[in-house]
């Protein structure tokens, strides 16, 4: 049997996949965000979905004791959006980026963050037996300017679920 963390991670995935965004077809990929830092492993937009390994402070604790015979999870996820930009999504005069090429990955993030918001009191992930339900959903990274500047586009999607499970 898979972790908890791992069967999150792959469910939203499927879930993404099941699902038909403005932008067109994709295939997100479950991952560990072990990707090159400057994308030249990227050849077209990728979508990562990684379960979130760390905890930032004690009320991230990512499992504890429910009950005598049930542990809490709170699993969480992060939704990676990357692109590489060619040179001529860039304006020939200022070298900015064109918001045109930009437009299209930030309203993906909403997308995909309203995609699992508006499920929130419904079977929230598809492909799984667990008892997961939505806690909670934030967009970590629109932008990230500085590789924005340097023609690459990544912002990140974080959902956090609670699943309680027998133990």
């Amino acid at each position: 049997m898979s972790s908890v963390s791992i069967q999150i991670a792959q469910a939203v995935t499927d879930d993404i996949n099941a699902y038909t965004f403005a932008i067109g077809a994709f295939t997100a990929r479950r991952s560990y965000a072990d990707w090159d830092e400057k994308f030249s492993d990227l050849n077209d937009m990728q979508v990562d979905v990684v379960y979130v390994s760390h905890q930032t402070s004690r009320d991230d604790a990512m499992m504890e004791l429910d009950s005598a015979t049930t542990m809490l999870y709170r699993p969480a996820v992060d939704i990676a959006v990357r692109k590489r930009f060619e040179d001529d999504a860039r304006d020939t005069v200022t070298g900015r980026m064109n918001v045109s090429a930009v437009d299209p990955y930030v309203s993906l993030l909403e997308e995909i963050h309203e995609l699992f918001v508006s499920r929130r009191n419904t079977d929230v992930l598809r492909s799984t037996t667990l008892d997961a339900t939505w806690d909670e959903s934030m967009v970590l990274s629109w932008v990230n300017q500085k590789k924005l500047r340097a023609g690459l586009f990544e912002g990140v999607v974080r959902i956090t679920f609670n699943v309680s499970r027998a133990i």
